[in-house]
């Protein structure tokens, strides 16, 4: 419970609520630029620093058009974070997070690197 207390306290602290929403939207249109320019179908969905990767052509609205989504794709681009070293959610129907550490504009500058070669790497594997 102490641990808990002091993240809250150094949350209000440190007020990155507006800096986190900052930082996603410009991964989000990072990523999302770069399905465009390899033709791949790519949701991009947050709010505030949690978001979710989704491989659809179409909005996802409701769980039965998360269902649809490219699974394969999703896999795909899972296993090659894993391999460098980006330890996100496994499933597209899970959410990730930014921490305060991804506030440092270097760490978050090659997150969102990352996440492009990497979705640029599995565009490859199609």
């Amino acid at each position: 419970m102490a641990a808990g207390l002091a993240a809250l306290r150094e949350l209000r602290r440190a007020d990155p609520y507006e800096a986190w929403e900052d930082a996603t939207a410009e991964m989000g249109e990072a990523l999302r630029e770069a399905a465009e320019r390899i033709n791949v179908g790519l949701q991009f969905q947050a709010v505030g620093n949690m978001f979710t990767i989704v491989f659809s052509d179409q909005p996802i609205e409701n769980y039965n058009q998360a269902r649809s989504a490219n699974a394969e794709a999703f896999s795909r681009f899972y296993r090659r974070l894993l391999r460098q070293g980006v330890l996100a959610a496994p499933s597209p129907y899970e959410a990730c997070f930014l921490s305060t550490c991804h506030l440092d504009e270097r760490t978050l500058a090659e997150f969102r690197s990352t996440l492009v070669d990497c979705l640029v790497a599995c565009a490859d594997q199609r």
